[in-house]
């Protein structure tokens, strides 16, 4: 017997019978740690699936879910885990990924989620680019592999998903295919870039080493202006070495230089067998010759100046201390003119080039304006006896083609004969404006109208101009008369420019600046008509030079970043010219491609100044390169302007469209489309936008407007459902006794919010809340009336019971009261209107019995019957009987329970169960007075705790 109990009463989650192990399961406490070890031992082993999602439901350790969740191959049980997951995460007010740190776990709970769009926010947690590949290629959803491939960098894991989405997921091809493009054209701009740095690197360090000090410095600053470009992307040893080698390299250039001086020197000087004299009228020599086989550069004009001064201040320190030989003497003065006279002509060259080249162009192009061709001719003569160029050295292009033009003017001659009457007539007026001028003593004036005389005379012929020459010889005597008169006039002034000329000389301006206000003195004196005092001219142009030097410096470094940016130009135009040739233009980037035109000419554009000459050329081939680029590219905007066109088409059709989320759906893919589209002209995309915006917006207004009219509809849905449940508390309130009206309005409510139309999805939940709980306070409520009532009825019931016992007594006893039965029959026929009716027929039937004395043997019981009953009671009610019924008890427990695992049978709820033993306890009689008494109060205490 102690072995059968034993197994009989073993904890019920450990019964095999499934439907006893889930209820004991579910009786089982969560916030015990001996129950939750029980849970977690039957999720693991339970050989029942219900079982284990019961125990599942119920467990609060996470990091255990989680690793069951890994060990368990069931679809149905990894659901019950997540959804268990899910909700301890909610409790904490966490979200999933707060709560599961496994990154392949949470892509396995999304993949198979009926609704994975709930996990996208939390997204972002999953570091895994593993898991991020699982889920943008198996998602159920579109929006969740899109989001999963946003997320994913690395060009490995893009690859991957590019090839198992290609023909199978669109969108998400398109996305990564762009992210894995972009990561592709970064790393092959860092490749450029590196290569770009090895290559400066390399060039700097064969610079830092060679011996060739041609362009040196140029090339050294071209060097560090490509290195500006790429220094970005070097590294930090990159940027040490190039700091090193550029030391270097100027250092290097220092020492080439210096060295290349020394030795020059002392060349010279071994020629000159050591003496300095002759050391130096050979370094003039050498100098002359030079400049006498080849022109002289733009940048040799400060190198010369240079010369003559060291030569000057070397040649007094050779005959400080030692006598002169006159044919030396002489020899140094004669070079010393000539370098002198050579180097004025190298700076009027500099000054009149612009004006001489302009004028030969002129010249050019004027053929058949004879005006036109006088002008140009005076001004390309001024021109070269502003410049005086001396004939022993080496011409300049500019200098021939301006010899040449003037050769050809004398061609031109015959074609003005026919102007020669004019041309007198002109002069004749010229001379008495000459003749007006003299006399007022306009020295200015008369000089150009001398010029302009002779200019004229110039197109006529000798015989003509023989005529006017006696005349103009008188007027130019006169003329040289005022100027001596006038020249003598102008020393004050003179003194005053050489004055202006050595402050100038000793302030700082800016170059330009200056070298602006070294003109218009210089400009001046030649207006004064020039001096006639040597030291005085000597005086104003030493000042100059010595103001022009610094701004001699200026020009030529200008010279040099002309040079720079010419190279720079250089670059551009064969990385452009490249670019045109390899490029796949049937595959092509179409907005790097683009990006590189706008870089192009940012670049070319930022490559300034330069000289203007040199340029032209590389003008010509980069304005050909952007026109083959810019074919490219309108190419492709006008092949995307027909796609956006089309677009636009098709949104303008859905505007009309009857079904307004397919037409929103197809809006929205139209976007995307329009998204996706390459290049396009600004102006007209704009246009095209405006067309596909306002389309947009007014199938969009319909959205609205449709979504306008259902909250509207919602929010009177909402006035409806607060109505009925204001009106469900009132009547709660005003029917609180009355069980049948309760029980109806109860009814009628619960139809009638049945029957609601949908409202506002924030207050679905707090309006299903309410209702619910007024619900339950109607049930709460139906349920204590209920109670009064069966309470009241098993009242009436026991008094009914207590009269048929005694009277039963009596009839044992032989003493029946007659005045008492005939009380009693009326008192149980008042008490039986509270029962239902199938009770008050049997009670009627017992006292029918009782009082005839013939009652059957079943409703006689005795005392150990009576004494069952009541134990029977108190375990419906769940109780606790008295100790000295225990044994009982458990034996009647032991009893009903193998009846039940026998016959399976369900005795109902607490209430059915004590009900039917109540109908069997007060339809018996048999036991004393005493003994019912004590099992009575026992039996009310059982209705008290269930009807109570």
């Amino acid at each position: 017997m102690a072995t059968f109990l034993s197994k009989l009463f073993k904890p019920k989650w450990q019964n095999k019978h499934l439907p006893t192990r889930i209820e004991a399961i579910q009786a089982l406490n969560e916030n015990s740690d001996e129950d939750q070890q029980v849970l977690q031992e039957l999720a693991s082993n339970d050989p029942h699936h219900q079982a284990r999602s019961a125990a599942i439901s119920k467990i609060t350790n996470s990091q255990f879910l989680i690793t069951l969740h890994g060990k368990t191959e069931a679809d149905d049980l990894k659901r019950s885990i997540e959804s268990r997951l899910q909700q301890l995460a909610n409790a904490q007010s966490l979200t999933l990924f707060d709560l599961i740190l496994d990154a392949n776990l949470l892509a396995e709970m999304i993949i198979k989620s009926e609704q994975p769009d709930v996990f996208i926010n939390g997204l972002a947690h999953i570091e895994s680019p593993e898991a991020l590949l699982q889920i943008a290629q198996q998602s159920k959803t579109s929006r969740m592999r899109q989001a999963a491939a946003e997320l994913l960098e690395t060009e490995q894991h893009l690859s991957s998903l590019v090839n198992a989405a290609k023909s199978k997921d669109k969108s998400v091809y398109q996305i990564a295919k762009q992210k894995l493009n972009r990561i592709r054209n970064e790393l092959k701009q860092r490749e450029m870039h590196q290569e770009a740095v090895e290559k400066i690197l390399s060039e700097l360090q064969d610079l830092s080493q060679t011996d060739n000090l041609q362009l040196y410095d140029a090339k050294l600053e071209n060097l560090t202006q490509r290195w500006d470009q790429h220094k970005s992307e070097a590294s930090e040893a990159d940027q040490a070495r190039f700091n090193t080698l550029s030391e270097q390299c100027k250092q290097r250039s220092q020492q080439l230089k210096h060295e290349q001086e020394q030795a020059e020197e002392a060349e010279r000087l071994a020629r000159a067998g050591g003496d300095e004299q002759a050391a130096t009228l050979l370094l003039l020599q050498d100098t002359l010759e030079r400049f006498q086989q080849q022109v002289a550069a733009p940048q040799d004009t400060s190198a010369l100046d240079a010369l003559i001064k060291t030569q000057e201040t070397r040649w007094l320190e050779a005959t400080r201390h030692s006598q002169v030989e006159k044919a030396r003497a002489k020899q140094y003065e004669n070079m010393m003119r000539t370098l002198r006279h050579y180097l004025q002509a190298l700076r009027s060259l500099n000054e009149h080039q612009p004006a001489l080249l302009q004028s030969i162009e002129q010249f050019g192009q004027a053929r058949d304006d004879a005006s036109v061709l006088a002008s140009c001719t005076k001004q390309i003569k001024d021109c070269l006896q502003q410049i005086d160029w001396p004939s022993q050295f080496a011409q300049p292009d500019v200098i021939e083609r301006a010899h040449k033009t003037l050769g050809k003017s004398d061609d031109l001659k015959q074609a003005l004969a026919e102007n020669a009457k004019k041309l007198q007539s002109e002069i004749h007026t010229l001379l008495a404006d000459l003749d007006k001028e003299l006399e007022d003593k306009q020295v200015k004036a008369s000089a150009k109208l001398v010029k302009t005389i002779q200019n004229k005379l110039s197109k006529l012929d000798g015989r003509r101009a023989e005529k006017f020459q006696p005349q103009l010889s008188l007027y130019i005597k006169q003329l040289n008369e005022l100027r001596d008169w006038q020249s003598f006039a102008a020393s004050p002034r003179q003194e005053a420019l050489c004055l202006e000329m050595e402050r100038l000389a000793d302030t700082a301006l800016e170059p330009q600046v200056k070298a602006d206000k070294i003109r218009a003195m210089q400009k001046e004196w030649k207006t004064l008509g020039g001096a006639n005092d040597e030291t005085l001219w000597q005086r104003f142009k030493s000042a100059a030079d010595r103001a022009y030097e610094p701004c001699q410096v200026y020009f030529e470094e200008q010279k040099r970043l002309k040079a720079n940016n010419l190279e720079r130009r250089q670059t551009i135009i064969e990385q452009l010219d490249t670019f045109l040739t390899e490029n796949d233009w049937d595959h092509a980037d179409w907005r790097a491609a683009d990006k590189i035109n706008q870089r192009a000419r940012q670049e070319w554009k930022a490559a300034f100044p330069v000289d203007y000459k040199s340029n032209k050329p590389l003008q010509q081939q980069f304005n050909a390169l952007l026109k083959t680029l810019d074919g490219h590219l309108d190419a492709e905007r006008n092949r995307n302007h027909e796609r956006k066109e089309a677009i636009a088409t098709q949104a303008e059709a859905l505007i009309e469209q009857e079904d307004l989320n397919a037409a929103i759906q197809s809006a929205k893919e139209l976007q995307k489309q329009w998204q996706q589209v390459g290049i396009t002209a600004h102006k007209v995309d704009r246009a095209l936008w405006k067309r596909f915006r306002t389309a947009c917006d007014a199938i969009f207004a319909r959205r609205d407007q449709a979504r306008n009219e259902r909250e509207e509809a919602l929010g009177a849905n909402l006035e409806a459902a607060e109505d009925l449940i204001k009106q469900a508390e009132a009547s709660l309130t005003e029917h609180a006794k009355d069980l049948n009206a309760l029980k109806k309005y109860q009814s009628e409510c619960r139809q009638q919010f049945k029957q609601l139309q949908q409202v506002p999805k924030q207050h679905q939940a707090e309006l299903n809340e309410r209702f619910q709980k007024l619900m339950d306070t109607y049930s709460a409520t139906i349920r204590g009336l209920q109670n009064e009532q069966l309470k009241l009825g098993w009242e009436h019931t026991a008094t009914i019971a207590e009269m048929c016992r005694n009277v039963y007594l009596q009839h044992q006893t032989g003493a029946v009261d007659r005045e008492q039965l005939e009380a009693a029959e009326q008192r149980i026929q008042s008490s039986t209107e509270y029962l239902d009716p199938t009770l008050a027929e049997a009670m009627r039937s017992l006292w029918i019995g009782v009082k005839a004395n013939s009652l059957p043997k079943a409703s006689i019981i005795d005392a150990a019957d009576a004494r069952e009953l009541c134990i029977r009671a108190e375990v419906a009610a769940g109780i606790d009987s008295p100790e000295s019924d225990k044994e009982l008890r458990m034996q009647l427990q032991v009893s009903r329970l193998s009846e039940g695992l026998s016959n399976k049978a369900k005795h109902g709820t607490r209430e059915e169960q004590l009900q039917t033993v109540l109908h069997d306890w007060y339809q018996k009689v048999g036991p004393t007075q005493s003994e019912y008494e004590a099992l009575e109060l026992r039996i009310q205490r059982c209705v008290a705790t269930l009807f109570g």
